[in-house]
């Protein structure tokens, strides 16, 4: 006689969306702890990125690196020797305003939303534009030279009525705070060949927010490594 078999089911109903949400909100934590945990790192190596991605720049090298030609040599053009020195303290100011928040992770209908919200600049960039070294006070005129302001927010802003004079005579040399330029009133015999000086080409931005300064860290290649920079970071502690 054949031997009976017996086949035992057991359905088990499980609401596949309570189930998500369980895992989800047991995640919840995990993912929390590893936004928490980058903000320090992420904050230094974004930092970092920030200022190599200035540093590179055309922009920077020309001011910083000096040049004997006189459409390119910044220094004589804006009556100074403190270039490096206020673009050390622009670069300090920039390193110091990245700031990294960490939004809490929310958990519902089985996914997972939260973050980091990254911010790297002021928009206005007062405290930047306003730099010790990047003002002086033109003797004996008592004009200020707003120099740095000039070529981070001024656009394509021109001196009316004055232009830069290279040929220089003894006394003019002891005179200019380089001893390689002047700026000189057009109405003068010595300026009516020269043209109205205009903020360099180089440094011509839209507005505020397209200066050497944005392009350099808005660049497609930086804004990707800030990008694996911060995945890396937190992925890193998941």
């Amino acid at each position: 006689m054949p031997e009976a078999t017996i086949d035992s089911v057991l359905k088990l109903k499980i609401n596949a969306n309570k189930l998500k949400l369980f895992v989800a909100k047991a995640f919840k934590k995990i993912v929390d702890r590893a936004l928490k945990g980058s903000l320090n790192d992420i904050k230094f190596a974004v930092a970092t990125e920030i200022v190599v991605a200035i540093k590179n720049s055309a922009e920077f090298s020309a001011l910083v690196g000096g040049s004997s030609a006189p459409d390119s040599d910044f220094e004589a053009q804006f009556g100074t020797t403190d270039i490096q020195l206020a673009m050390n303290e622009v670069i300090d100011i920039l390193a110091s305003q990245v700031e990294v928040r960490f939004q809490t992770a929310l958990a519902g209908q089985g996914k997972i939303t939260g973050g980091i919200v990254l911010r790297m600049i002021e928009s206005d960039f007062e405290r930047v534009s306003n730099v010790p070294h990047g003002i002086f006070i033109s003797k004996p005129s008592g004009s200020e030279v707003a120099w740095l302001r000039w070529i981070l927010i001024a656009g394509a802003t021109t001196i009316d009525n004055f232009g830069i004079l290279f040929d220089l005579s003894p006394r003019q040399q002891h005179a200019s705070r380089t001893g390689r330029a002047i700026m000189v009133s057009l109405n003068t015999s010595k300026g009516e060949q020269l043209s109205h000086w205009t903020v360099p080409n180089m440094f011509q931005g839209d507005d505020v927010n397209s200066n050497f300064i944005t392009r350099a860290i808005t660049q497609p290649r930086v804004i990707r490594k800030i990008e694996k920079i911060i995945q890396d970071n937190i992925n890193r502690r998941l």
